[in-house]
């Protein structure tokens, strides 16, 4: 038999409310789940949880469900606008693996990599990790509302692919970056992760290939022919501002942030990314605090609309 274990951090601790450390929710089939905050006597302190189940008769089963469970606590962290890191399923401590044995051997108890995320291991007997822990306050919720909208989106299955992952993590991480520029900067990439750029009409399609081949004729060396073609290749298709207003267009032209239309929004985020990102500072006279917090909220919303959740 084998179980799962999902290790998972909240920005800061007050985001789950419950007065102990442990919760246990039902999977279908009455399935059994646990919730426990490792270091803290009370959910209510805790930034370091752990979801596990057991009873799988395959690894498989019990990595399909635990991998299906992390894709919902990254879509609930867009939900509640709060960062919830999954992590990597990579291992932040280790055990030697004769410490392993010595323990599994002599109290009978398995010890497990602490891995950051998912991880699966055999079911034969009770297991233990290393943990760390934080603090600060912040958008408390209830356990019970922690669980029931957990379950909810279990029932839902909700379907991430490669690059809604990507920018549902990116999203998440924003709520760790230390700099608010950082933030801002992180916030405009998960949304820039979504894009798909289409091809530009044929005739812009035929411009570039004449320039690609004034290029190849000319007599610079072939470097830098190589660097230019490769540049010219991308306007190919459309502009990144144009694929964001598309997006926008696509999920959110109901939608406004700070009293403006999100296409408009967007497009003025854009533009302030790219003076942080070339001059390291902006001229926009919008605090850049105020401007992240409505950022926040449209990165939600898209999100959520992206697949398919936003009534959820």
């Amino acid at each position: 038999m084998y179980r799962f274990r999902l290790r998972f951090f909240t920005h800061f601790p007050g985001k789950i409310q419950h007065e102990s450390h442990r919760l246990e929710f039902f999977l279908p089939q009455q399935r059994p789940l646990l919730l426990v905050s490792p270091n803290e006597e009370s959910m209510s302190n805790a930034t370091e949880f752990i979801f596990s189940a057991g009873g799988f008769e395959s690894e498989q089963e019990a990595l399909e469900l635990g991998q299906s469970l992390k894709n919902c606590l990254l879509v609930l962290g867009a939900k509640w606008r709060l960062g919830i890191d999954v992590g990597h399923d990579i291992a932040s401590g280790t055990w030697a693996d004769s410490l392993k044995q010595m323990m599994a051997e002599k109290f009978n108890l398995r010890l497990v990599d602490n891995v950051h995320g998912l991880c699966v291991i055999p079911d034969d007997l009770p297991s233990t990790a290393m943990t760390i822990s934080a603090s600060g306050v912040v958008d408390p919720k209830t356990s019970q509302d922690f669980g029931e909208e957990i379950l909810s989106l279990l029932n839902q299955s909700p379907n991430l692919n490669q690059k809604d992952r990507l920018a549902f993590e990116l999203y998440g991480s924003s709520h760790y970056e230390k700099s608010m520029r950082s933030k801002f900067l992180t916030l405009v990439l998960s949304i820039e992760s979504l894009l798909e750029l289409k091809d530009r009409q044929d005739d812009v399609q035929k411009l570039v290939d004449q320039l690609q081949q004034i290029v190849h004729d000319s007599e610079i060396c072939k470097h830098e022919k190589n660097s230019i073609r490769g540049t010219l290749k991308w306007l190919r298709k459309e502009s990144i501002g144009q694929g964001l207003k598309r997006l926008s267009d696509t999920f959110l032209s109901d939608k406004e942030y700070g009293g403006i239309p999100a296409r408009k929004f967007l497009s003025h985020c854009y533009g302030v990314r790219s003076q942080l990102v070339h001059n390291g500072c902006h001229s926009d006279k919008t605090d850049l605090n105020i401007l992240s917090s409505q950022l926040d909220c449209l990165v939600s919303d898209l999100l959520m609309r992206k697949i398919g959740l936003d009534e959820f």
